[in-house]
């Protein structure tokens, strides 16, 4: 088959066809995404939902078709043609280009914000340089900054391995991720590995780009983030509340994610695993941008107010030994005049008096000493922080400053107190001792007076030698006094020169910027050119899609609706507490066959499940199941269970059912008895579905604690998808995500399971591989498609498989939006507003179900808010078969080969 006659693009398709988006080889592989970005093919401007009901329109339609080929073979490049002449040229992308984009976006986002708290780390750590046994705190944010390095070198491998086109490589070099400072002084020396050894004041960092790391590297940083909270608290003059709480808050988280990364050795290149990491970035980046607001909260408020504490203990250190230095002056001087004035009357007292000062003059020096050591001991960088202080140490140094003055101050005053007590005991009586009021009086008579120390000779003694004594040494003080002030030797006050502080220099992270291309460029602009022959009878259908029949017997809010297997019954459950079968005619008219009524007790009606042959019917409500018979309506079996039940399904044999209880799988029969109990430990799972062999079955859970009891901090919780062997009793592959999963359901032929998530979280098509194995086949998944809007959607309910062969993915949103993907190409066939169609106004959507087994029409119904229920119908076109689901992607590629030749 040559290239003349590959199929070409239509009207209906053009504008969905861009240019080619290179993709990651690993996606090439078959393990990951490969879908495209859709718009709606419906014409925009024109009703959404066109009744082509006369000869005319189809005419019209055609002709616009032949149109759009021709002007396509025109176009060099594949470029985007309109869908009909009215309608505006527009450019869309793949969907595989718009998820590269907002993952590479979601990295070069993580990747600002690791530069940002490096600078924050750097700025913090020379603006605390100044502080007292700061050095323990800038060696810590110097580990956490190198920490930070290697965190951003593994996101990027993985970003890299995600996203060749939009993210480069970077080689796993050593970096310095700490100030450049001496860079120059290492630049010179660059060449000289033993110089540039003996410049370095810091060790260099060396880069790890094993994946498999994560969870270690995760582990280090926790450790890392302890390490500078713990030095951060030895400086006890301030506390930040807000920095303790975003440090522990992200230690908890990291160590969460480790200990459930550790669940997936050696799987790190999986492409299912590295989505799941590179998502971690989002949840990362809450905690770097707490982390840095903290930071500069507590560099611009709390390393002042420590300054200032600091600089008020140590003034108080410096006046205290300024003060115990004079006072030793003091003690020094009279106990020199005492000393050397000869004593007239010997004894015990003067003696007695002589030590009392001696001990106040050691007592007094001591304390200035420890007051000096206290001071440069507070003032310096290395000093050891308190808690590697021993007690003794701690008490000698902050203690013992104002017990020796206090002791000084007590023996001066002592000697002072006994050498008056001698001079009152004296029977010599003195009109100047009475007057001066004992000797301290006579201390500042003396030292007030001037002229000869001594009487004249000749002159008879008036005063006792203690009055004598203190005279002669309060007149040689003041000549003392009078002798310095002459000389200029008086006391100055001195200040502390300012503490020079560094330049804040912060890290600049460059990347090269090469560019990744993925030899599948080509695959993906050949596979567009298969579209057009394949979607044009499907899309014309789609567009005819109309509301045929309004049920409104419901009273409330219809929770969940669901069509029987062989497509001859609708079953809708409302809040209401009714859950009404409804009998599907041969012109896809609905008519109501049996109601059943649920007591008040029982709760609301929150699922129906239809039994593989149609037979029975289960509704579900908060902890009872009810069993009832499609034919006639009967109550079969109430089973009343003690705990909620989250979903209900039947297992492909239609003889039993499984009841999901938070975190077991119950295995019941028609009578109620459980058969078999599968539980999963540390997992609150949300919904079950059951591959058609009966053997295995896929869940969707939440994972409530890790392997190590941790459970998240701040992020959210890890949500899993699981293919659990019921036979082995194992889970053979495990998948984490981080969005809420609501719902799963398999597809009939067992090799593809829909996700559904809650919120504005796309659903997702997984690819089942059974992959041969010793022990007997085992189960892989593999992300294949995301079914992304094109605008953002809050859904309603689940998503389902419709068409034939399961070829359509549908859903609904809220606001009464409905959309119809091709399930093998993830291309947005059509969109449809429900309150256009009917012409008035609907409430929001609350659910959507489509009828497989109707043959010759297209068959959905919706549920609302108020209770209605719409059915939407459209006549099928002959030939609606997709290719083969079972065909690898060797295969295509081979197919696609053979086109282009």
């Amino acid at each position: 088959m040559d290239g003349s006659s590959t199929p070409k693009k239509d009207q209906t398709t053009s504008a969905v066809a861009g240019p080619a988006v290179p993709i990651s080889p690993v996606y090439a592989q078959g393990e990951g995404p490969q879908t495209f970005f859709n718009e709606p093919i419906s014409d925009e401007k024109s009703n959404p939902i066109r009744r082509a009901t006369t000869r005319k329109q189809t005419l019209i339609a055609f002709i616009d078709e032949l149109t759009a080929l021709r002007d396509e073979e025109q176009m060099a490049g594949g470029e985007d043609v309109s869908r009909a002449p009215q309608s505006s040229k527009k450019n869309t992308v793949s969907v595989d280009e718009r998820l590269q984009t907002e993952g590479a976006n979601m990295f070069f986002h993580f990747n600002k914000r690791i530069r940002q708290v490096d600078t924050e780390l750097l700025n913090f750590a020379n603006s605390v340089r100044p502080l007292g046994s700061s050095v323990g705190l800038i060696s810590s944010s110097y580990h956490l900054r190198a920490r930070l390095q290697q965190i951003l070198h593994l996101f990027r491998e993985n970003a890299a391995d995600l996203f060749p086109a939009k993210v480069a490589r970077e080689p796993a070099e050593p970096v310095k991720p700490f100030s450049s400072r001496k860079r120059s002084k290492t630049r010179k020396h660059r060449l000289d590995p033993a110089k540039a050894a003996t410049r370095m004041i810091r060790p260099i960092v060396q880069l790890t780009s094993e994946l498999e790391e994560f969870p270690k590297q995760f582990e280090l940083l926790a450790q890392d983030l302890v390490s500078f909270l713990h030095f951060l608290h030895d400086i006890p003059e301030f506390t930040d509340e807000e920095l303790n709480g975003s440090v522990l808050s992200a230690e908890a988280d990291l160590k969460y994610w480790a200990s459930c990364l550790r669940e997936f050795p050696g799987q790190f290149r999986n492409p299912a695993i590295q989505r799941y990491v590179n998502d971690l970035t989002k949840e990362m980046d809450g905690h770097l941008e707490d982390i840095r607001d903290a930071l500069r909260v507590f560099r611009e408020t709390g390393v002042s107010t420590i300054k200032l504490t600091q600089n008020h203990t140590q003034n108080g250190l410096q006046n205290l030994s300024t003060v115990a230095t004079f006072f030793s002056a003091v003690t020094a001087s009279t106990l020199q005049y005492s000393w050397d004035t000869p004593q007239t009357q010997p004894g015990t007292t003067a003696a007695l008096v002589n030590g009392l000062w001696i001990a106040s003059l050691v007592f007094s020096i001591a304390s200035s000493i420890n007051s000096q050591l206290a001071y440069h001991w507070r003032a310096a960088m290395y000093r050891s922080p308190r808690s590697a202080v021993p007690w003794w140490v701690s008490i000698w140094l902050t203690r013992t400053p104002l017990i020796f003055l206090v002791v000084a101050v007590i023996a001066f005053s002592a000697g002072l107190i006994m050498e008056d007590a001698q001079m009152t005991s004296s029977p010599v009586q003195d009109d100047n001792l009475e007057r001066s009021g004992g000797v301290l009086g006579m201390v500042v008579d003396a030292m007030a007076k001037s002229g000869p120390s001594n009487p004249p000779a000749s002159a008879p003694p008036t005063t006792s030698p203690g009055r004598l004594r203190f005279k002669q040494i309060g007149l040689k003080v003041m000549k003392e006094q009078r002798k310095k002030a002459t000389l200029g030797m008086g006391a100055e006050g001195t200040s502390l020169p300012p503490t020079p502080r560094r330049q804040s220099t912060s890290i600049s992270l460059t990347t090269d910027g090469r560019s990744v291309f993925s030899r599948h460029d080509t695959l993906e602009a050949r596979f567009s050119q298969l579209r057009p022959s394949r979607f044009v009878a499907i899309t014309s259908a789609l567009k005819k899609l109309s509301t045929s029949q309004l049920l409104t017997e419901h009273q409330a809010l219809v929770r969940h609706l669901q069509f029987s297997p062989d497509g001859k019954y609708l079953a809708t459950g409302s809040w209401d507490r009714r859950a009404i079968i409804w009998k599907v005619g041969e012109e896809a008219s609905c008519s109501q066959h049996r109601t059943l009524a649920h007591s008040a007790k029982g709760g609301f009606i929150g699922q129906v499940s239809w039994s593989p042959t149609g037979a029975y019917l289960l509704t579900k409500t908060s902890k009872l199941i009810k069993i009832w018979s499609v034919e006639t309506g009967h109550l079969i079996k109430d089973i009343v269970r003690h705990h909620r039940i989250q979903a209900v399904t039947w297992l492909p044999d239609g003889k039993c059912f499984a009841g999901v209880e938070h975190d077991q799988v119950h295995i019941m029969d028609l009578n109620g008895q459980v058969l078999a109990t599968h539980r999963f430990e540390r997992m609150e799972i949300h919904d079950v579905a059951f591959l058609p062999e009966g053997e295995r079955m896929l869940l969707v859970a939440t994972l409530e604690k890790s392997p190590t009891d941790l459970k998240p901090s701040k992020s959210r919780a890890e949500k899993r998808i699981v293919v659990y062997n019921m036979s082995t009793m194992k889970s053979e592959s495990q998948v984490p995500v981080l969005e809420n999963v609501r719902d799963v359901t398999v597809s009939a032929d067992g090799q593809h399971a829909l996700v559904s998530y809650e919120d504005t979280a796309p659903p997702e098509v997984w690819r089942i591989h059974m992959i041969p194995g010793e022990a007997g086949q085992w189960a892989r998944l593999s992300l294949l498609y995301t079914y992304i809007p094109a605008t953002p959607v809050e859904f309603a309910g689940p998503s389902y498989f419709g068409g034939a062969n399961d070829q359509f993915i549908i859903c609904a949103g809220k606001n009464g939006e409905i959309h119809i993907w091709d399930r093998e190409s993830g291309l947005l066939l059509h969109s449809l507003q429900a309150s256009q169609t009917i012409g008035e106004e609907s409430g929001d959507l609350t659910g959507i179900a489509w009828n497989h087994a109707f043959s010759g029409y297209f068959m959905f119904a919706s549920a609302n808010h108020d209770g209605t229920v719409r059915v939407w119908t459209a006549p099928a076109p002959p030939e609606t078969q997709p290719p083969s689901r079972a065909e690898s992607p060797q295969q295509m590629d081979g197919r696609f080969r053979a086109l282009s030749f």
